[in-house]
């Protein structure tokens, strides 16, 4: 097996830093890590070049980036900062064989605040069915004292 054949680039971009390591093949220790600040650089695809002049070892046949943006299609947009790109246009410039992204958002912790109790309406049912890993705080989870915001009940609201 030729171990060169295996090499990978794995990223990490984030709209503040973008990470950078070098991988041999499968198992093999994950070195040469280095973050990059994104601000520095006008596009991802300078900040993967200058890693890669920086390392000194040329493009790897591999890379996969993970990024906490959507990957719905090819075009990839991101929502906090100015990079956009093409999957397919990203791997032509540098010269992978492959490119993978991955939608890094999921690994975030997601938490939903209700003021009131998520049984009406089956409100916890719809949240907790459809929001992977979701942790849902409502009426009775919190140690602060009752109140009622509006001067009124809330039945007595709906009545009216």
């Amino acid at each position: 097996m030729n171990a060169a054949a295996h090499t990978r680039l794995l990223a990490d971009i984030g709209g503040t830093n973008a990470r950078f390591a070098w991988q041999d093949g499968p198992g093999a220790p994950i070195e040469h890590v280095q973050a990059l600040p994104a601000a520095g650089f006008p596009t991802v695809a300078d900040a993967i070049q200058h890693y890669l002049d920086g390392q000194g070892r040329g493009v790897p046949p591999a890379c996969a980036i993970a990024i906490a943006n959507p990957v719905a299609s090819d075009n990839i947009a991101m929502t906090n900062h100015h990079w956009a790109f093409s999957i397919a246009a990203l791997k032509a410039r540098i010269g992978f064989e492959r490119l993978v992204v991955i939608n890094d958002f999921t690994a975030q912790e997601k938490f939903y605040f209700l003021g009131g109790s998520s049984s009406w309406a089956n409100i916890r049912g719809l949240l907790t069915n459809n929001l992977r890993g979701l942790q849902l705080y409502e009426e009775g989870s919190y140690d602060s004292p009752r109140i009622d915001v509006w001067g009124i009940s809330d039945k007595n609201l709906f009545l009216e």
